[in-house]
């Protein structure tokens, strides 16, 4: 990975590897995602010109994700079931692989490879506007629930394909399984009730899978 500030030259990091992401989702705010990386090696040298192949086609901007929906199933748990949730005022999902890096007796300071030294682990935490029992009956039964997040950029800047029929960039994540962790519904005077939980994902024996991402940046039907 290349890190350029328009300082002059560029931070260039070898050997990396990604070890957790988070996407954070807030209401009247833009989509933001945090990854944690490890390089083996970080050097320092001259911009190549090459630089403005990595911007996006329609423009320098990145993509702003700038709308979101949650889905989550309602009693029997499966993606099939899915429901829309508008009670979500913000979310985070974030995706851990514990690694650490392993160092030899190679004549180098560095690290020589990375080794997954723990199960991966997905984390869910977020607050919701409490207009019913029925989240809180899934937390107390510790009982599963599916989820689906999506996010889209609707800029008419960022439409592929015809305009008539265009597809907008998309990302969408499942969680087959999620289970509440803990709940909290402080009541602080003649105000709504907003509740913040965490929770946790897991593998769902039918998918196969914990957490599943789909993105959508091209399309056949242009």
């Amino acid at each position: 990975m290349m890190i350029y500030r328009d300082l002059g030259s560029a931070f260039f990091y070898q050997g990396m590897c990604a070890y957790g992401i988070e996407y954070s989702y807030q209401a009247n705010a833009l989509v933001g995602a945090t990854v944690n990386l490890m390089a083996r090696k970080v050097e320092r040298f001259a911009r190549t010109s090459s630089i403005t192949a990595l911007s996006k086609i329609t423009g320098s901007k990145p993509w702003i994700w700038d709308q979101a929906s949650v889905q989550v199933s309602s009693g029997q748990v499966g993606l099939g079931n899915l429901v829309s949730n508008q009670n979500y005022e913000s979310l985070t999902i974030g995706l851990q692989v514990p690694i650490e890096g392993v160092v030899l007796l190679d004549g180098t300071k560095f690290n020589a490879e990375y080794q997954v030294n723990d199960f991966r682990r997905v984390s869910i935490n977020g607050t919701i506007s409490f207009r019913s029992q029925e989240e809180y009956d899934a937390f107390v039964a510790y009982e599963n629930r599916s989820l689906r997040i999506t996010t889209r950029d609707t800029s008419s800047t960022s439409l592929l394909g015809n305009p008539n029929s265009a597809f907008y960039p998309t990302l969408q994540i499942d969680i087959p399984q999620m289970k509440y962790l803990s709940w909290s519904t402080p009541i602080g005077g003649p105000n709504r009730l907003q509740t913040t939980f965490t929770g946790k994902a897991e593998r769902d024996t039918t998918s196969s899978y914990m957490i599943e991402a789909f993105l959508t940046n091209v399309t056949s039907a242009y």
